[in-house]
């Protein structure tokens, strides 16, 4: 055990039970290691706790694990907010989309002012598409067509 040099202690869990270190010997190379602290961290149960405690500063050892789970947070949180950004984004798009769509059919264009702006400010695709079924069924009635009729005027 003397012939290694212990390098990197860190605590895994945040209850600091368990660490991990990586034993380098004479000629450089390095192996990673882990143990369970010894229940009350004594001493004399456990020879690499011994010369961690001995070679290493415990509340350094504690002060980088908790540094680390606030980065991991930190991370996780800013994920967390990217990725429903991104979902926020892509429902924007979706809308947008829909409302394009709709002032592709000709019984939109042709409706009302009052029609046309009721997709503009619709919040959600569903009710962009209820906008459009409703002012087809009106379209359809005003003009006696039958939905097959606006099928083939869509068609063409």
């Amino acid at each position: 055990m003397d012939n290694f040099k212990i390098v990197d202690p860190i605590f895994l869990d945040l209850e600091k039970t368990i660490v991990r270190f990586t034993l380098v010997d004479e000629l450089g190379s390095s192996k990673i290691a882990e143990f369970k602290v010894p229940p009350n961290k004594e001493k004399g149960i456990n020879k690499y706790w011994d010369r961690i405690v001995e070679e290493f500063d415990i509340e350094v050892m504690r002060e980088k694990r908790n540094s680390l789970e606030i980065q991991r947070i930190n991370e996780k949180e800013h994920f967390s907010k990217k990725q429903k950004a991104q979902e926020e984004n892509a429902k924007l798009i979706r809308l947008f989309e829909a409302k394009a769509e709709a002032f592709e059919y000709f019984f939109i264009k042709e409706a009302p002012p009052e029609i046309k702006s009721s997709v503009r400010k619709a919040p959600t695709v569903e009710i962009v598409r209820s906008i459009i079924s409703i002012q087809m069924q009106k379209y359809m009635e005003e003009n006696e067509l039958t939905i097959s009729d606006i099928v083939d005027k869509l068609n063409d």
